[in-house]
């Protein structure tokens, strides 16, 4: 139902803290609505630029259809062979870090303290050491990351660390 539809008299009625609760719904209410909206635009816009290009290319005579297919093949090639050549110096950024004796900064996360934690507090852990690793990669001059405790925190709390943190190059 729609939050905002209550009457007055009866939002009135409401305790303080019922206020402070229905007022929070209807914020998130609007935002879903908000963010509904936005990926309905998003979904017609797609829609309307395949249409538009599709007409563009009926309208093409073969030769030029087949120039235009050939260029977009050479730009996705293009731009795949850029991202290999971007991870391919991160991981030699982060090799170099990782390496013994470059000199650079080392970062200890100490795991350890998983026992302390709700389950809340784990995840949240589990995302800021995804953002930290996330961020140390695309950084020109990474830190060597040692994540202490691992082995303990991943046998006691699974949840606590991202898919894919085995492939991480930290230690």
């Amino acid at each position: 139902p729609r939050l905002s539809l209550v009457g007055r008299t009866a939002r009135q009625r409401l305790t303080r803290s019922e206020k402070k609760m229905w007022r929070h719904a209807l914020t998130r209410q609007n935002l879903r609505e908000r963010r509904r909206e936005a990926r309905e635009r998003r979904r017609s816009a797609k829609a309307a630029a395949q249409a538009e290009d599709a007409a563009a290319l009926a309208a093409m005579d073969p030769e030029a259809r087949a120039r235009l297919e050939a260029d977009r093949a050479v730009e996705a090639q293009r731009a795949r062979a850029e991202a290999y050549a971007r991870r391919n110096r991160e991981n030699e950024r982060l090799a170099a870090a990782l390496a013994d004796g470059s000199g650079a900064v080392r970062v200890a996360v100490d795991l350890s303290y998983g026992a302390l934690m709700n389950a809340k507090e784990r995840r949240s852990l589990g995302k800021q050491l995804q953002l930290c690793y996330v961020t140390n990669r695309a950084s020109e001059r990474p830190v060597a990351l040692h994540f202490c405790g691992l082995a303990a925190a991943e046998a006691a709390f699974p949840d606590c660390l991202p898919q894919g943190y085995g492939k991480w190059a930290v230690r």
